[in-house]
C-alpha cells in the first residue's frame, strides 16, 4: 500500500495506491484534497487528518512517495546517504524531510521518496496512455532518441530536463530547474510593451517568465490588454464576474471560460497572446536542453485551453527559432490530460520505478 502525495502552495492532494500487474492503481475513495494554507502545522498534520478521513492506520502504509512544488535541499548523512528535505516558499509550513516521514511510519530509506513536483510528473510519463495525451504539432515525429523536456504552466511555471541515458534505451535522468524564475523574453512589439507595463509595477522591475506564462499571467495579460488603446473595452459581464473574487484566485478560469464559450474579444486576445508566449518558452527550452526527443506539457492550464494551443499560434511560436526553425518543425509536443499525474508519478517513484 502506497501513500502518494502531490503538494502545492494551493492544494495538498493525498491518495492510497497499489501496484497491480505492474501498473499503479488508486484505491477507490481514498483521494482527498486539502487547502494547504489552512494547515499551519504542515504536511505531517495533514497526513494525520487524511488517515483519519479514510480510516487507515500508519502501519498499513508500506511505501511513501511525495511530490512537492518546491526546490529540494539535499544533505549527506554521516553514513554517506543523501537526505532530502523541502520548505515551501509560498506557504508558511515548517520544513519536512524524508527522515520525518520514515520516523512517522517506521519505514526504511528505500521505502520513502520526497521529490520535486516536476519530477513526479516525469515519473508518471511511462504510465500514460494515448487517452492521457494530446499531440499539438501536426508535423510531429515521435523520436526514439534525444533529450526530452517537461514544462508545466499552473500556479507557477515548472521546467525540467529529461536527459537521455545513452547506454540504457528508454531511460532518462531527471534534472529539475528554476527556469520559470528566469526573466521574461519578449519576441515582438506587443510583448515588449507587456514587459514594460509590468516592469513599472513589479519590485525592482524584474518580470519572470512565470509572471506571464502561468495562471496568474493570464489575468495579467488581460489587465494589460484592457489598458491598451488598440484593444476593445472589457465586457461588463466579464468585469462583473472578476469583481466577485477580490483575491483574484478565480480570474484566470473566468477569463478562459469567456474566451472559450463566448469568444469575448478581450478574453480571446488574452489567450491567443498567452499561447504565443507559452510556445516561445517551449522553443527556448528545446534549444537550451537539446530536447529534440519531444516536449510534454503538464500543469492544469494546457488541458483547459487546448483550443488555443491547437490553433497554430503556439506551434508557430515554438518553431520560430531563426536558423533552427527547420530543426523544430517536427518536434512532438504532447499535452498531459491525466488529472492525477502528480500522484501517479509520486507513487511510481515510491515503488522504485524509473
Amino acid at each position: 500500500m502506497i501513500l502518494a502525495g502531490d503538494i502545492g502552495g494551493t492544494n495538498t492532494r493525498l491518495a492510497l495506491a497499489e501496484s497491480i500487474d505492474n501498473h499503479i492503481k488508486f484505491v477507490k475513495g481514498t483521494e482527498k484534497s486539502y487547502e494547504s494554507k489552512q494547515y499551519e502545522k504542515g504536511l505531517l498534520k495533514i497526513i494525520d487528518i487524511f488517515l483519519q478521513d479514510i480510516n487507515c492506520t500508519p502501519k498499513n502504509i508500506e511505501a511513501i512517495g511525495i511530490g512537492v512544488a518546491g526546490p529540494m535541499q539535499e544533505t549527506r548523512s554521516p553514513e554517506g546517504d543523501i537526505e532530502r528535505s523541502v520548505k515551501l516558499t509560498n506557504i508558511h509550513w515548517p520544513a519536512f524531510s524524508e527522515h520525518d516521514l520514515r520516523e512517522k511510519f517506521k519505514l526504511n530509506r528505500e521505502q520513502v521518496s520526497l521529490i520535486n513536483d516536476m519530477e513526479a510528473i516525469a515519473y508518471a510519463i511511462p504510465e500514460l496512455t494515448d487517452e492521457d495525451i494530446v499531440e499539438l504539432n501536426p508535423q510531429a515525429k515521435n523520436k526514439e532518441f534525444g533529450n526530452r523536456a517537461l514544462i508545466s504552466a499552473g500556479t507557477g511555471l515548472g521546467e525540467l530536463l529529461l536527459l537521455q541515458d545513452k547506454e540504457h534505451k528508454g531511460k532518462y535522468h531527471l534534472s529539475p530547474s528554476e527556469g520559470g524564475n528566469t526573466n521574461f523574453p519578449p519576441t515582438n512589439e506587443l510583448e515588449i510593451e507587456l514587459l514594460q507595463y509590468y516592469q513599472k509595477k513589479f519590485e525592482n522591475g524584474y518580470v519572470r517568465v512565470e509572471d506571464l506564462v502561468a495562471g496568474p499571467g493570464i489575468a495579467r495579460i488581460y489587465q494589460f490588454l484592457k489598458d491598451h488603446p488598440d484593444y476593445p473595452e472589457a465586457d461588463s459581464k466579464v468585469e462583473e464576474a472578476l469583481k466577485k473574487d477580490e483575491s483574484g484566485h478565480t480570474h484566470p478560469p473566468i477569463i478562459s471560460r469567456y474566451a472559450l464559450e463566448t469568444k469575448d474579444p478581450l478574453c480571446d486576445a488574452t489567450l491567443n497572446l498567452f499561447a504565443l508566449m507559452y510556445g516561445n518558452e517551449v522553443g527556448n527550452m528545446v534549444l537550451k536542453y537539446l530536447a529534440f526527443g519531444g516536449v510534454y506539457l503538464g500543469g492544469g492550464i494546457a488541458p483547459k485551453t487546448l483550443d488555443y494551443l491547437k490553433n497554430g499560434l503556439f506551434i508557430e511560436a515554438m518553431k520560430n527559432r531563426g536558423i533552427f526553425s527547420d530543426s523544430l518543425s517536427d518536434i512532438s509536443v504532447k499535452v498531459i490530460k491525466h488529472k492525477k499525474v502528480g500522484l501517479l508519478g509520486a507513487a511510481r517513484k515510491a515503488l522504485g520505478k524509473d
